[in-house]
């Protein structure tokens, strides 16, 4: 597991690498909230090197974006396999995933 964070700005991108599950989950968690508590105006999940999510960590991106509110929350770079769970859970827009 490996996190990356870097801002530009008021917008943050918080790159996440290795299997999203709920023992690595609670680190995500973490860096996430310590990113949005910081007044960004837009924060990017690149799932680049993400090849596995469970519903733990469906639910830190989730709880990500109720935390910014109306302010957009984006993930890019998801697997096919990470894209078709978010798809099935019917979470593509909220993530702004096409």
């Amino acid at each position: 597991m490996a996190i990356n964070v870097k801002k530009d700005g008021n917008n943050a991108t918080v790159s996440y690498s290795g299997r999203l599950d709920t023992t690595t989950s609670g680190d995500f968690q973490k860096a996430l909230n310590q990113v949005i508590s910081e007044s960004i105006d837009s924060l990017t999940v690149d799932l680049r090197d993400t090849d596995f999510i469970s519903s733990k960590g469906i639910r830190v991106l989730v709880a990500a974006k109720k935390e910014m509110g109306e302010k957009n929350v984006t993930i890019i770079n998801a697997n096919p396999a990470v894209t078709e769970i978010i798809r099935n859970l019917g979470l593509l827009r909220l993530f702004g995933m096409n």
